[in-house]
């Protein structure tokens, strides 16, 4: 008995902006308000998407103008998107069957574009960048390890920046390795601490530490750097969140922010030195 077995590579799509902003709920409209305290600045932007959960327009408000400048994007029947505000889209097939995003701007100078791989369950395992080389590039020879790629027209481009996307076995985000200055990776790492749950982002100077309860709140966040391994590490910004709120869905409609000036960085205890940053988001859901 002969099986065939088929694979159909447009079933493969991105991760819906609604994933990728953990909204809960078929989300119309998203509408945030952050206030910033120390810069005085109010910043109001108006996020719509479609019904299969990717943004169709953004609507930045800005308190000197009556419109607010809006940014649409638009997507094929297939629902893959093909065209934002400066930017054009296409898609190819790696030989993984993987699906490969081309980005390329509508108005540039020079040539150049950006090349993003989806895996089979949608998520980004590899970002490219590439320019138009400005000399003749005779005799280099193209492999898939060089720093050189020929498009479908022949044309060359030379590689400016790649990251390759590693996830661990429950699907979290666990490296963005950066394959041409490995000063550039980022390193992810998730524990409980306390009662807490703490999500880690570090690369060799520098790390970002976000604290959640049980309920997925944001409790505490923390920037801290260090110049060497033998240097004491130092808290940039160390943030205690508050009052927050969500909707019956469980998205996020108000959080406050308090700024801590650090005393004891090994339990972060501090002086509250005042309000921060503080959010309000409202949403419209479809039916």
């Amino acid at each position: 008995m002969l099986l065939v077995f088929s694979y159909s590579y447009s079933a493969i799509m991105p991760e819906t902006d609604w994933k990728d902003k953990e909204l809960k709920g078929k989300v119309k409209s998203m509408t945030e308000i952050t206030y910033k305290y120390e810069d005085n600045e109010v910043k109001k932007k108006k996020t719509i998407f479609n019904e299969n959960g990717y943004i169709v327009e953004e609507l930045h408000y800005d308190k000197n103008r009556k419109e607010p400048y809006s940014y649409k994007k638009r997507y094929n029947d297939k629902g893959l998107l093909i065209e934002s505000h400066e930017h054009t889209y296409s898609y190819e097939y790696d030989k993984n069957g993987n699906l490969v995003q081309i980005k390329r701007p509508k108005n540039s100078a020079y040539g150049g574009f950006e090349r993003t791989t989806y895996n089979k369950a949608g998520k980004i395992i590899r970002t490219q960048t590439f320019t138009q080389n400005q000399y003749d590039k005779a005799g280099v020879k193209i492999t898939d390890d060089s720093n050189y790629l020929k498009d479908k027209n022949g044309e060359l481009y030379q590689s400016l920046t790649d990251y390759s996307y590693i996830y661990n076995k429950d699907g979290k985000l666990q490296e963005i390795r950066d394959n041409v200055f490995s000063s550039g990776t980022i390193k992810y790492s998730y524990e409980f601490e306390d009662g807490l749950y703490v999500e880690t982002a570090e690369l060799v100077t520098q790390k970002f530490v976000t604290y959640y309860d049980k309920a997925g709140n944001e409790v505490y966040y923390m920037w801290v750097t260090w110049r060497t391994s033998q240097e004491e590490p130092r808290i940039q910004l160390y943030l205690a969140f508050k009052d927050t709120k969500r909707d019956k869905y469980g998205n996020l409609t108000y959080q406050v922010a308090n700024r801590v000036e650090v005393v004891d960085i090994t339990k972060g205890e501090g002086n509250d030195v005042g309000i921060y940053e503080k959010k309000v988001i409202e949403y419209e859901y479809y039916e």
